[in-house]
């Protein structure tokens, strides 16, 4: 709980003047810093299950949400009843805010070792700073 899933991606496009991405290990981003503004995300997201579970996932600053959270895998009704699978919210920012895909809750989720390639394949973040 509470921690970061990662973002892989070898060709990493940043068209946000003054945002900038840091990360963890070569091509797998654990944060991303925007300046003030209005923004749009949609994000995707899939992980390896060890048994019937799920995984919730929001895009946080610190301890607060900034989009709707998602829910997936099998079980992820027992978690939230009329879960959705994908992220598409509307957030502002007052200032330059890190954020980060955080983990808010999990059931049976598989260990690191056993992701394969499912994480870097099938998990994406799509984030546009809308005119003011």
């Amino acid at each position: 709980l509470n921690d970061t899933l990662e973002i892989y991606d070898t060709s990493l496009l940043n068209t946000i003047t003054g945002a900038s991405l840091s990360t963890s290990a070569t091509d797998w981003y654990d944060e991303l810093t925007l300046p003030a503004g209005k923004y749009h995300i949609m994000a995707v997201a899939n992980v390896e299950f060890s048994a019937s579970g799920y995984i919730a996932l929001g895009l946080m600053d610190s301890t607060t949400p900034k989009s709707a959270q998602m829910v997936i895998g099998d079980n992820a009704s027992s978690f939230a009843g009329g879960s959705v699978t994908s992220i598409s919210s509307y957030f502002e920012l007052s200032g330059n805010t890190v954020l980060n895909f955080e983990i808010r809750a999990v059931s049976n989720v598989d260990t690191v070792a056993n992701q394969g390639n499912t994480v870097s394949e099938f998990t994406s973040i799509l984030i546009t700073k809308l005119a003011t």
